[in-house]
């Protein structure tokens, strides 16, 4: 993913976080939130990189909160002559096993640039949305929308603005909406090559006083539709990174909640489960169960006791997988076809 769109996707806020065996109780901590991940202030150690966490974050007002996994992707600690090593902060890479997690940490997303971009008007959230300046000299310049306030927004343009210049603003969002926006330049200097930052004082007609009054914020709402946009375009997996594993603790995150994931990565590679010393691998190829190790005469009712278990350490490398299809089932229904085949196990008792 390009550096532009992780800088852009980032959301500074206050959420009440809970970590599986690390924050057993909801602590207010200060964040920075994307749609892909989470950096927290904390001071508990959240375990060794490329562990997997369960994480609940929860807005400060507690309207929106979301459960999910998430992968410990850095720690940020500093040596203390009279503590030793102290932990500042970690962050979390999320790791998404349904499409309603995925809603949810838009609807999160939604909730936090609200409260920002309302209760922080001169603040306002970064974002990178493509727009043009209007009613320039010859043709339309080329700009970035770079933060959207209340009252103003700043742009990036190869066209120099003169401060106190007039200057018509179209966003053009991925809905192929577009809206217009105008104001009056308040400062203007060059950023790097031909490139100017601008800041764009808005007309008293489109920052209204007033912004708890649905109709007269629909550019901002407009916006932040752009915004949001940019920031769920996670989804295209192709431009993810991660580390070469993942690693936990089954008490922590159960063995659907981890095949569902692959499957929904559509991830190759070895998930292996250390219980009380006795090794057992799965191995996944494009996110689908292909085999088993030791294989079992039957894999259903191997499976169906695998996904009982309570305890074991797990640890998942993403590698390629050339064994062949002893399973022979897309791995949704396979979990399906196993929880159908526990309940029914359940009421024969």
């Amino acid at each position: 993913m390009p550096e532009e769109r992780r800088r852009a996707a980032r959301f500074e806020t206050s959420l009440r976080l809970e970590i599986a065996e690390v924050l057993e109780h909801p602590r207010l901590v200060r964040a920075n939130l994307s749609a892909s991940g989470v950096f927290v202030e904390i001071d508990q150690d959240p375990g060794q990189l490329g562990m997997v966490r369960a994480l609940q974050l929860t807005t400060e007002d507690r309207s929106v909160s979301v459960n999910l996994m998430g992968q410990v992707a850095r720690i940020v600690s500093y040596d203390d002559l009279a503590q030793g090593r102290v932990i500042a902060g970690a962050a979390f890479e999320f790791l998404v096993q349904a499409d309603s997690q995925r809603d949810a940490i838009e609807r999160l997303l939604r909730a936090v640039a609200d409260v920002r971009i309302l209760h922080s008007p001169q603040a306002g959230i970064a974002c990178r949305i493509d727009a043009r300046l209007a009613d320039r000299p010859g043709s339309a310049t080329g700009a970035v929308v770079t933060r959207m306030a209340l009252r103003e927004i700043a742009i990036e343009t190869t066209s120099p603005v003169g401060v106190g210049e007039q200057v018509r603003v179209e966003i053009r969002l991925p809905s192929q909406r577009t809206i217009d926006l105008s104001g009056r330049a308040m400062s203007s200097h060059r950023i790097k090559g031909d490139r100017y930052q601008v800041e764009v004082h808005l007309d008293s007609d489109q920052a209204p006083p007033a912004p708890e009054r649905a109709a007269e914020k629909a550019a901002i709402d407009a916006g932040l539709d752009g915004v949001l946009s940019e920031v769920t375009s996670w989804r295209e997996r192709e431009h993810r990174q991660r580390s070469a594993h993942l690693s936990g603790e089954l008490s922590q995150v159960p063995l659907t909640s981890l095949l569902s994931f692959l499957e929904m990565e559509r991830v190759s590679g070895i998930l292996e489960i250390d219980r009380d010393g006795q090794l057992a691998r799965i191995f996944v190829r494009d996110g689908r169960l292909v085999d088993l190790e030791p294989r079992p005469e039957s894999p259903a009712p191997w499976l169906e006791s695998a996904l009982q278990w309570k305890h074991g350490a797990f640890e998942f490398r993403f590698e390629k997988v050339d064994r062949s299809d002893t399973i022979q089932m897309p791995t949704s229904v396979l979990l399906v076809e196993l929880a159908r085949s526990q309940d029914e196990t359940l009421r024969k008792r």
